[in-house]
């Protein structure tokens, strides 16, 4: 096993000739001596820092991948913070800027979304798909629904569609009759906010990453 051992040294580097003088020294072999005490202190190929959704998710596909990881969070549970206590929305991406990375990513999660619960062992019932609309109060608005429209075509969700104030109304009758119009894109979804990064954690560990909860970071 090898120890590192960081030198302070004044005037300059002590190159390596100079290291292996160092360590035939009476003080080199003490500090040595006193290095092999030491608890060993397992050694990680990645180390994330923090177990929102972002750095399970990665610490994930590094583990899955042979990676020997270590992920530390603060908080005494995994996705404590925004990642669990968001509204669970699943974007088609049709409101992210055209050709921004925003919007590949978007697509590119739905397209791994199937495949990513059948890894973890859920089935797609904790999906609602329930869709979502873009509704226009004014003139102005009801003008840019095929703008709309068009953004979802280019984001790739060809199932969105336009519908007027009178369909509107049948599909949601709950709504204001102020309304005037709406694009519906019914690929839009919702799930569980937990239930993503808990699995994300669990498939983790069962590849082989430390997770360490209650453990801050204070300096790198």
């Amino acid at each position: 096993a090898r120890t590192r051992v960081m030198f302070r040294v004044v005037g300059g580097a002590l190159g390596a000739a100079g290291v292996a003088a160092y360590w035939r020294t009476p003080r080199g072999r003490q500090t040595a001596a006193r290095a092999e005490e030491l608890p060993r202190r397992p050694v990680f190929d990645v180390a994330v820092v923090g177990g929102g959704l972002v750095g399970l998710a990665v610490a994930r596909e590094a583990a899955a991948r042979g990676a020997s990881v270590v992920l530390l969070e603060r908080e005494a549970a995994v996705a404590a913070s925004a990642s669990g206590g968001n509204t669970g929305l699943g974007h088609t991406g049709y409101d992210a800027p055209e050709g921004s990375l925003e919007r590949r990513l978007l697509r590119r999660a739905i397209s791994l979304h199937p495949g990513l619960y059948r890894s973890f062992g859920l089935g797609l019932s904790h999906v609602r798909k329930c869709g979502s609309m873009v509704v226009a109060w004014t003139p102005e608005q009801l003008a840019k629904l095929d703008e709309v429209l068009g953004e979802n075509t280019g984001a790739g969700d060809t199932d969105a569609y336009r519908v007027n104030a009178e369909e509107l109304r049948e599909l949601e009758p709950a709504l204001s009759p102020a309304a005037l119009g709406a694009v519906v894109c019914p690929n839009e979804a919702v799930v569980e906010p937990w239930l993503i990064p808990i699995g994300y954690a669990e498939s983790a560990r069962l590849h082989g990453a430390d997770l360490r909860l209650s453990t801050e970071v204070i300096s790198a």
